[in-house]
C-alpha cells in the first residue's frame, strides 16, 4: 500500500503493537534496513517512508495514532547493523537448538527470544 503526497509516494508501515513498540534502537534499526531497500528501487528512491503507530501512550490508555517520518529518525551504521545482525542470528540458532532439545520432552513447546545489543 502507498499513496501520493505531494507529488511523492508515501509509504506506510502500520504498527498495532500493545508492547514491545518499535522504540530506541529498534526502531533506527528498522527504519535503517527500510530505507536501504526502499532505494535500491529507483521507483522508490524518493519516497517517504511513515510508520503509523496506533499503540496507546501507557497500559490504561486507548490506541493513539502517532506517524513516525523515518527520515526524522537517527540511522544505523553498517557496523551497528552488523552487530544487530549478528545478536539476531545467535539468538536465533541457540532457540532453535533450545526448541529441538524441548520438543523431545514435551509437545508444548514454548521459548521467548530476548536479544541483547551492547
Amino acid at each position: 500500500m502507498m499513496y501520493l503526497k505531494e507529488e511523492k509516494f508515501v509509504i506506510p508501515w502500520l504498527n498495532y503493537w500493545k508492547t514491545k513498540s518499535l522504540t530506541g534502537s529498534r526502531l533506527s534499526y528498522f527504519c535503517t534496513i527500510a530505507e536501504q531497500q526502499l532505494r535500491e528501487h529507483p521507483d522508490y528512491e524518493e519516497a517517504e517512508f511513515h510508520i503509523l503507530d496506533f499503540r496507546p501512550p501507557n497500559a490504561n490508555s486507548p490506541r493513539d495514532l502517532r506517524i513516525i517520518n523515518s527520515s526524522t529518525v537517527s540511522k544505523m551504521t553498517d557496523v551497528e547493523i552488523e552487530q544487530y545482525n549478528n545478536a539476531f542470528v545467535t539468538a536465533f540458532f541457540g532457540l532453535e537448538k533450545e526448541l529441538a532439545a524441548n520438543s523431545k520432552k514435551s509437545k508444548r513447546i514454548t521459548c521467548r527470544l530476548q536479544i541483547q545489543i551492547n
